[in-house]
């Protein structure tokens, strides 16, 4: 948790920025509301933070630092599966939780695990949202999954394209009895 005395820093600090300084750095932060922005509008539910949302796409970012805009859009992938994954939990503890509700009063002298075991049962049987919603957490962590290993793959051969190829010598020609 962070104290009230590293949040007054932060604050303090916050304060002194100017923001961007070069030319370049004033063009890509004037595009931050463009693509965060449109994400957030075609992701974020009316019911949902589209600050979170934003929260979780700059924590990423600053997390995987995509350089390219393939990197970047791995990034949101990411961030999108992740979000849906967080909206889904949350739908499942409700549709738990409203389950627990419904319970007829001879539960309530059971214990709370056997209770919980009666719901989640009860749960599965009444609604095939239930079972829809396992496929789409699988599918969703899936999606996360696939899209954290093309960003390192996409990082990993931008990493190497950059690096000075030394030490190569010139290819010579094989003599023909040497030809595979």
């Amino acid at each position: 948790m962070t104290t009230e005395k590293q949040k007054s820093a932060s604050r303090a600090n916050g304060a002194k920025s100017r923001g961007p300084v070069t030319s370049q750095g004033k063009l890509n932060s004037s595009k931050n509301s463009i693509h965060h922005g449109l994400l957030a509008r075609t992701v974020v539910l009316d019911s949902e933070s589209k600050d979170r949302f934003h929260e979780l796409i700059k924590a990423f970012s600053s997390t995987y630092n995509p350089q390219t805009p393939v990197e970047t859009v791995l990034v949101q992938k990411m961030a999108v599966a992740h979000w849906r994954l967080l909206r889904l939990w949350s739908h499942q503890k409700a549709a738990f939780a409203m389950e627990l509700r419904e319970q007829p009063a001879s539960l309530a002298a059971e214990d709370a695990p056997t209770r919980d075991s009666m719901a989640f049962g009860t749960l599965g049987g009444k609604s095939p949202a239930a079972s829809t919603m396992d496929r789409y957490e699988i599918t969703y962590d899936r999606q996360f999954a696939r899209a954290l290993r093309l960003l390192r793959w996409e990082q990993q051969l931008r990493v190497r394209s950059q690096q000075p190829i030394e030490n190569i010598e010139e290819p010579t020609e094989l003599e023909p009895e040497k030809l595979p």
